[in-house]
């Protein structure tokens, strides 16, 4: 391989005929920078730095440059990195029509000693609910106690005993909620 010098341009800018100066051979090694083809100048000296300069021209005869940077930069990456373990999940998103019940022959039972206190409330549905539904009722509107009921198919049952016993003094509306 033959070296040449830039050519000199002559006043009117046309490049004059450049001269050969030495045979590559007869230049010390390091006066020559060789790149490795398809890296930048910044890539190359990093390849020097982590692998050594005297295995570049080893690389360079046989083109594995690029396969030995690449190689390396990612092991080091894939060192530096920490892994986690992920079990498996479930994710999803879904619509479905959500309807209400209609209540039917509401019935409130007096206890038989003070009838001015509610023992239970029955009614029905029109519908059964989805086994394992949670049923409340209201029938106090002003803060009041939400009983636990049972159904057997589309009756329902609520004591209104447990907690604060159900007036008819203070029952003045009747709210359900029905969710399963």
């Amino acid at each position: 391989m033959v070296l040449r010098r830039n050519a000199v341009r002559s006043a009117r800018g046309s490049p004059e005929n450049p001269r050969p100066v030495k045979e590559s051979s007869a230049l010390p090694d390091r006066s020559i920078e060789w790149l490795t083809p398809g890296f930048s100048l910044r890539e190359e000296r990093k390849l020097q730095s982590l692998i050594g300069s005297s295995w570049m021209h080893v690389l360079r005869g046989t083109g594995l440059g690029a396969t030995v940077l690449a190689t390396v930069l990612g092991v080091a990456t894939f060192a530096s990195t920490a892994s986690n373990t992920v079990p498996a999940t479930e994710a999803g998103e879904g619509e479905g029509m959500i309807t209400g019940y209609v209540a039917s022959s509401v019935h409130y039972a007096l206890n038989g000693s003070n009838p001015a206190d509610i023992d239970n409330l029955t009614f029905n549905l029109d519908s059964t609910p989805v086994a394992g539904s949670t049923l409340k009722a209201q029938i106090d509107s002003v803060g009041g106690t939400w009983y636990t009921c049972t159904n057997a198919a589309t009756a329902v049952t609520c004591d209104t005993q447990a907690g604060t016993q159900a007036t008819v003094a203070a029952s003045d509306s009747l709210r359900v909620v029905v969710a399963g």
